[in-house]
């Protein structure tokens, strides 16, 4: 009895311990989902316009060549905003699903991850990377994402891959994200008149063929650079959030435990008890009958 009663305590002291590692790391992930909720806020109100103009652009003005929307001949390239950490509930998770089912639906793929939770499940299933790994997205400006955006373009130009997509995860609410899928090159018309629909935009003061192709390349890579940054801005805000709430969830089931265990020792405490006193009475109920 004395050893099991030792084994609850241990049981006891090592929930303990995790709930506070846990308990910890939601308010950690709290605070960072704030300040990463004020970025995204500020970056969508204010990039979402200049996105908006610059899809306009390239759409209503024809500065943007055709073969920018003409899909080529080679595979797909998919860019995965992932984490390079985990206790974050499904996010991975979820994104490592969305690959799978990309790959069977078109096989050959290649894939350029950004954190390292995602490019080890690329490693472990042998997909290709042929561009390696990107930073963690938690370690990104927007530097980083005009780098990734020439050589997406670099790439889709050169006539190495015939589609670039984007799969990142969607803000829905605090407890709910969802990976989602969105096609970078080719543009397409549709696509971008849609989400960002009709807007009077002044006609580009570049003359000549050499002059027009330059400010065609600029404005298709500040949209792709500009979209890509407002999509890591909102892939931040849901991996904090998922790390919040998964850690709020094991907070809430470490205490659970505790208290199962602290109702187990009781009544193992309480046994011991009982035990020892009904060995005691009967010791001394066997005494007085032998004075007797």
């Amino acid at each position: 009895m004395p050893n099991k009663l030792q084994q609850i305590k241990r049981h006891i002291r090592s929930v303990e311990s995790t709930e506070k590692v846990t308990s910890a790391m939601k308010l950690v992930s709290a605070a960072k989902l704030r300040r990463e909720m004020r970025r995204f806020h500020f970056t969508k109100e204010n990039l979402f316009e200049v996105t908006k103009t610059l899809g306009a652009i390239a759409v209503s003005n024809q500065v943007v060549p055709n073969r920018w929307f003409e899909r080529g001949k080679g595979k797909d390239l998919v860019v995965v905003l992932g984490s390079s950490q985990g206790f974050c509930g499904s996010f991975n998770v979820s994104l490592n699903n969305e690959i799978r089912f990309y790959e069977k639906a078109h096989p050959g793929s290649a894939y350029y991850p950004c954190g390292s939770r995602v490019e080890d499940y690329l490693d472990a299933m042998r997909y290709s990377m042929p561009f390696g790994i990107g930073k963690n997205p938690g370690d990104m400006d927007y530097s980083d994402i005009e780098e990734i955006a020439d050589l997406l373009i670099q790439a889709f130009s050169d006539g190495k891959y015939g589609k670039v997509c984007l799969l990142t995860t969607c803000y829905v609410n605090s407890i709910m994200n969802r990976p989602v899928l969105d096609q970078l090159l080719p543009l397409d018309r549709k696509v971008l008149l849609s989400r960002f629909g009709e807007k009077e935009v002044p006609e580009p003061e570049a003359e000549g063929a050499e002059e027009q192709e330059t400010f065609g390349a600029y404005v298709l890579k500040q949209y792709i650079s500009t979209f890509l940054y407002c999509m890591l801005k909102e892939s931040l805000v849901c991996e904090y959030s998922a790390r919040r709430t998964a850690m709020n969830d094991a907070s809430e089931n470490a205490m659970a435990m505790m208290d199962k265990l602290h109702l187990e020792y009781n009544r193992e405490r309480q046994e011991a008890i009982t035990n020892e006193l009904i060995e005691i009475v009967s010791g001394a109920n066997a005494q007085q009958a032998v004075k007797n």
